[in-house]
């Protein structure tokens, strides 16, 4: 028998496949989380994707324009799931589970998109005009819905009359998006991430029974 012939290297897909998008994204996502948008190169990512200069002109326009969309889309889930989960609460049962599923999908959030998190945490001290676009459209947007939803929440004498919702909102707010970014010093120090389901109860019990608990207004209180 005669040995095969070996096969010709495989060619990049062309504007038409709609892996090829995906793709890039992916690939761009995880060297902009390594290295940062300055120390990215197209050609990088051009190599690592298996595709071609005009593909990333195509699809983005350019790499700034990669960078954005790739911050856009996750951003853009992010702004969604707020938005289906925070709708006003009419009882206390009601605002309990919203805001669980809440904490719990946010925690989902940074499971799945572990390079966007990378990103922000490298970025947002110094943002440029994509960055500082994400934080003002998506997490402030974000932010300020969570505040509304536990003015809702005071407003249906579910929380204290006197609880400072503003300052509530950004203390849990903040503790919550902080354990997320600091889930590799869990595993550093305590061997435990957030995907171990103990540690992830333990943390969701803490945020709800120490911070909201506190902030309840007593049932049996008129």
């Amino acid at each position: 028998m005669k040995p095969r012939k070996a096969g010709r290297p495989k060619k990049p897909s062309g504007p038409h496949d709609p892996s090829n998008r995906t793709r890039i994204q992916e690939v761009a996502l995880r060297l902009f989380a390594e290295k940062g948008f300055d120390g990215t190169t197209v050609q990088e990512i051009v190599s690592e994707a298996r595709t071609n200069l005009s593909m990333i002109s195509y699809y983005f326009g350019g790499k700034e324009g990669l960078y954005k969309s790739c911050l856009d889309q996750v951003g853009q889930k992010a702004i969604e799931s707020t938005d289906r989960l925070l709708s006003p609460p009419k009882t206390r049962e009601e605002f309990l589970l919203r805001l669980r599923l809440f904490v719990e999908e946010v925690m989902d959030f940074h499971i799945k998109n572990r390079d966007v998190t990378a990103i922000i945490a490298r970025e947002s001290a110094q943002p440029g005009p994509v960055m500082r676009s994400l934080i003002e459209n998506c997490f402030y947007r974000s932010y300020h819905v969570f505040q509304s939803f536990l003015e809702a929440a005071q407003k249906a004498k579910i929380l204290h009359a006197d609880l400072d919702v503003p300052t509530f909102s950004i203390f849990f707010f903040n503790s919550l998006i902080g354990i997320c970014r600091s889930d590799a010093c869990a595993v550093t120090i305590l061997g435990k991430k957030i995907e171990d389901k103990d540690f992830r109860e333990a943390v969701v019990s803490l945020l709800m029974d120490r911070l909201i608990m506190s902030a309840l207004k007593d049932e049996t209180a008129g």
